[in-house]
């Protein structure tokens, strides 16, 4: 069995993975006034830093897929 995921298909999800990353950091950011410990509070910031590094990097995935996948294949002579 061939499991193959289109290259579209697949730039689709990891979009939708880039987004949840932003809406745990919305969360995130939203809950900070909750902690009040400073060390804790340092590290939660820390996390989101992190948790919109990986969105960014994600979303930048996903365009650039988008856009190789929309390109005609290349005929090989």
């Amino acid at each position: 069995m061939n499991m193959r995921i289109p290259a579209r298909i697949s730039a689709l999800l990891t979009a939708i993975v880039a987004l949840f990353c932003y809406y745990l950091a919305y969360r995130g950011r939203v809950d900070l006034a909750g902690i009040t410990d400073p060390a804790a509070l340092r590290d939660a910031r820390g996390f989101l830093g992190f948790i919109l590094f990986l969105g960014t990097v994600f979303l930048a995935i996903a365009v650039v897929s988008w856009k190789l996948s929309g390109r005609p294949p290349v005929d090989e002579e």
